[in-house]
């Protein structure tokens, strides 16, 4: 299991000093994914921008300290030099912001698919090694859990949760139960909802195609004909607080970067469209 330190992705500093937790105390593992939509990467640098996509999410739309996961592992099927590769979010010892009301109990590791997307065995094998990890340096068991089993949520999505209620199995993809379980009758306490903040819909395969320029142009407030013309440019540099000249030049593209967390070279490319679909997504 290899594992990027955070000072190898991490383009930004907590706002605040972090609040440390010892291994002891902690009770369980918990697993979440990345959202509603599949997530496709195919490169390491597609993998940490969409680590720092996460981080500028979280500190930039949910006003954390900082990123809210402890760990997050890349599920890249076919790609060995990604697959099951692991980023480090806060830390082991540092309390997350993952799931409310458990993050200073449960260490939070997110796996990089979205809805009922498959994990890959490489991907499912370097959380039970985390996992693994967790308890032997803790001394004692952990629970091997859900962010459902904390929040009222879709994540972890039904195959990954699956996995997770089987014991975390070895050497095995997550699976789909072949038979849905009854839905939950109705709760007060514990509805099942998804996330209010997506917007688009669009599949994370870094293109710069017509539906995520429409879904870009939707987010300028523009008409959304999957045309990016004069007034397309003018509304999108009027939101990233570009030079206003209608025109897609490098500023454009830097202050495009810089709004979701990516390098601001002004150099677009599948890094940057990969980012701009996870952010469209999320806002």
């Amino acid at each position: 299991m290899s594992i990027v330190p955070r000072a190898r992705w991490s383009v930004r500093p907590p706002k605040a000093p972090p609040h440390g937790v010892r291994i002891s105390a902690r009770t369980a593992t918990c697993v979440h994914h990345d959202g509603a939509f599949a997530i496709h990467v195919r490169s390491r640098a597609e993998a940490v921008a969409l680590v720092r996509a996460d981080q500028s999410f979280h500190m930039d739309a949910r006003g954390w300290n900082d990123i809210g996961y402890n760990y997050l592992v890349i599920s890249a099927p076919g790609i060995a030099a990604i697959d099951g590769l692991v980023f480090e979010g806060r830390g082991r010892d540092v309390v997350g912001a993952h799931c409310k009301g458990h993050n200073t109990e449960w260490i939070g590791v997110q796996v990089a698919t979205g809805g009922d997307q498959r994990p890959s065995a490489k991907a499912l094998a370097s959380v039970r090694r985390l996992h693994d990890s967790f308890e032997t340096a803790a001394g004692h068991a952990l629970a091997k859990v859900g962010h459902r089993d904390g929040f009222p949520t879709e994540c972890p999505g039904e195959a990954l949760y699956a996995w997770v209620r089987a014991g975390m199995p070895v050497g095995t993809r997550a699976q789909l139960p072949t038979r849905r379980s009854p839905a939950r009758p109705p709760s007060r306490t514990r509805p099942r909802v998804r996330p209010a903040s997506t917007r688009a819909r669009l599949v994370v395969d870094g293109r710069f195609g017509p539906a995520t320029i429409k879904a870009l142009q939707r987010w300028a407030r523009v008409r959304a004909d999957g045309v990016l013309g004069p007034a397309s440019w003018r509304a999108i540099q009027r939101k990233v607080g570009a030079p206003v000249d209608g025109k897609p030049g490098r500023r454009t593209w830097a202050a495009i970067q810089r709004r979701i967390g990516v390098p601001a070279d002004g150099s677009p490319g599948r890094v940057t469209y990969a980012a701009l679909q996870r952010y469209l997504n999320l806002h």
